[in-house]
């Protein structure tokens, strides 16, 4: 079993494990009938569970309103994925993903006062601060325009909070959920900075 594990491949660089079980959770999710499990009952945000069932505060991400809104996330998260695939390994995702998903739920419902959103564009918007700001060391100037289109992109969408979106079945855009998640993906540098032996081991 050893030489066999041993002399398996690695995934090539822009397959991250992480993005990948996102991606068939969501698909999953998006695409099981009602009947046999239902997805948005059991997993999505409900300010009335949320300390009770705390899962939700993740897992209210993977769900989504239609086949659009699944089809631009996805893309949005592979895209990140190639983008910032030398800056953000599967590891470092995976922990990145529920930084961000935990501030974008928590900025939505104790400040947007909206626990009814779902899917992944808050948790995208952490993705991305994060990537963007890794990528100041190496290349700056590139960084920093990532980093002007994320204010942008958060002051498009507080300026459009209350329209709806017609793709979105008319939905609102999340305005506080993005807000949020961005927020995660900037405290993630910090706090993922150091491996927790490092941290340990600090006299």
């Amino acid at each position: 079993m050893n030489r066999l594990l041993h002399g398996m491949k690695p995934l090539p660089h822009y397959l991250n494990t992480t993005a990948l079980i996102i991606s068939v959770l969501a698909v999953v999710f998006f695409f099981v009938p009602a009947s046999t499990f239902d997805a948005e009952q059991l997993l999505a945000l409900n300010s009335l569970y949320i300390f009770e069932q705390p899962w939700r505060i993740f897992t209210t991400h993977l769900l989504h309103i239609n086949e659009m809104h699944l089809l631009f996330n996805l893309l949005g998260l592979w895209l990140l994925v190639i983008l910032f695939r030398e800056k953000i390994p599967g590891r470092t995702l995976l922990n990145v993903v529920l930084i961000s998903a935990l501030f974008a739920t928590l900025s939505s419902v104790y400040i947007g006062n909206d626990a009814s959103f779902i899917g992944l564009s808050g948790v995208l918007h952490g993705i991305f601060a994060y990537g963007a700001i890794q990528m100041l060391h190496s290349e700056r100037r590139f960084a920093f325009l990532l980093i002007v289109a994320l204010v942008a992109k958060l002051v498009w969408d507080m300026l459009n909070a209350g329209e709806n979106v017609a793709w979105l079945d008319h939905s609102t855009v999340a305005y506080w959920c993005h807000l949020g998640g961005a927020l995660g993906g900037v405290i993630a540098v910090p706090a993922l900075k150091k491996k927790p032996k490092e941290i340990l081991n600090k006299k």
